[in-house]
């Protein structure tokens, strides 16, 4: 069941945690990708369930999408 999971965040670039590590927390984080493609780095977000709708959570991924996708090119200029 992990592996399943697994493959299923890494297929859908981001990870959403609804009080699974944490009663009443729901986090959501990506992964960013260094210049091989390799993870470098996370971006996550957690808040309270009660503030993290299901559209709330939809906003936040968009946001550490972008943010990510801008931070993985930062890094590829650096090397």
């Amino acid at each position: 069941q992990l592996l399943a999971e697994l493959a299923g965040v890494r297929a859908r670039g981001c990870a959403v945690n609804v009080e699974e590590s944490e009663e009443g927390v729901a986090s959501v984080a990506v992964a960013v990708h260094g210049p091989r493609l390799a993870p470098a780095a996370a971006l996550a977000v957690s808040g309270p369930v009660s503030r993290m709708t299901g559209e709330v959570i939809g906003r936040i991924e968009a946001a550490l999408r972008e943010r990510g996708s801008w931070l993985a090119a930062q890094l590829a200029r650096a090397t």
